[in-house]
């Protein structure tokens, strides 16, 4: 059999396919655009997903004075850069 009857023979088949093929690229734009503009803060639940602890102990750590945390209003957000600095320097204490 010829591509071109396959095709014909499978019409759900390469519209799933597309349909996938767009998803993949809607996902790639979202990616490059978050490394061409990284963000400047993160959230509670993303710094627990950064750091692979629970959304409690990040609450936890926001206690101490050293972690990279302020509040705008009652939202709580930890500083992108701070966070990774903040890891650096856990480590070099250890």
């Amino acid at each position: 059999m010829n591509k071109a009857h396959e095709t014909k023979k499978h019409p759900e088949a390469l519209e799933s396919l597309a349909q996938q093929l767009q998803e993949i690229n809607e996902r790639l734009a979202a990616i490059e655009k978050r490394v061409e503009n990284p963000a400047v803060t993160v959230s509670v639940k993303e710094t627990a997903n950064m750091l692979g602890v629970s959304v409690p102990k990040v609450y936890e750590l926001m206690h101490r004075a050293d972690f990279p945390m302020f509040k705008v209003g009652s939202r709580v957000l930890i500083s992108a850069v701070g966070l990774q600095e903040w890891v650096k320097a856990q480590v070099a204490a250890q």
